[in-house]
């Protein structure tokens, strides 16, 4: 994909330096649970991110579709204006040679399906026969209250707060962006360094969640949203209901409940 347009276009808008990563993913998704295949998925899709310094602000941005790309552009301005952080930023102009390395094996796409699935439902029922205290799957909730700042801009709302040290994640500002079909969210600071989350009912959404222990790939595939925030009193709740899946590896199930009072 040809991207010199592309860098001429973010110079033009005001950034000073900026990065564009393509990466084409295939994954095959396999659950059970009791004994039954819970959810079977095969997707194929190229995703590319793009990071810049727009006024000594570090934005990043995402997108499966190329057309959109000036658009994500745009919107990575629009966010650096809310980042208050003070902070020196600069991107990696690159080395001059690179070593190949394989890190991927083809094995496991040329074992048949129904293998696979045969596979999952033997180790689920290993894990019930390995301890008869395992009986199904605990539900774990969390609940975080702050004080933050609401914005509203180009028909969308804002909210900005800091994060909890309670939470591991001192130092670190949350901006979440809404209208009425999507949820955005940003994280800023030491830990989940220009983390992005995407919602949008029946999408999915691919990003690079930063850890203190390292970066990790992650997709998110939103089942619902549901907004009943209210613009004349700045009151309402926000629901998401996604699942979530770390390097292919770790799946789970979650809900975000955001509400503003």
């Amino acid at each position: 994909m040809k991207l010199d347009k592309y860098f001429d276009y973010a110079k033009q808008v005001g950034f000073t330096d900026i990065e564009f990563k393509s990466r084409i993913s295939k994954k095959l998704s396999l659950s059970v649970f009791h004994h039954k295949v819970e959810n079977y998925s095969v997707s194929e899709n190229e995703t590319i991110y793009i990071r810049g310094i727009f006024n000594g602000k570090m934005v990043s941005g995402l997108t499966e579709n190329k057309a959109t790309i000036t658009k994500i552009i745009d919107e990575m301005a629009e966010n650096a204006k809310f980042i208050e952080e003070e902070k020196e930023h600069e991107i990696f102009a690159g080395s001059e040679k690179y070593k190949n390395y394989k890190t991927h094996t083809d094995a496991l796409s040329k074992v048949p399906v129904s293998e696979k699935i045969e596979l999952c439902l033997n180790a689920e029922e290993k894990a019930y026969a390995y301890n008869e205290k395992i009986k199904d799957v605990e539900e774990d909730q969390m609940e975080f209250v702050t004080d933050g700042k609401l914005y509203e801009r180009n028909n969308a709302f804002y909210i900005m707060y800091d994060e909890s040290e309670v939470l591991g994640m001192k130092g670190c500002t949350t901006t979440i962006k809404m209208t009425e079909e999507s949820v955005k969210m940003r994280r800023n600071g030491e830990f989940g360094l220009n983390t992005e989350l995407y919602f949008e009912t029946g999408k999915r959404f691919n990003s690079i969640y930063n850890t203190p222990y390292g970066p990790m790939g992650i997709e998110v595939l939103t089942n619902y949203v549901k907004n009943s925030f209210d613009k004349e009193t700045s009151k309402g709740v926000i629901d998401v209901e996604y699942k979530i899946s770390m390097d292919g590896v770790v799946e789970s199930q979650n809900r975000l409940t955001i509400e503003v009072m």
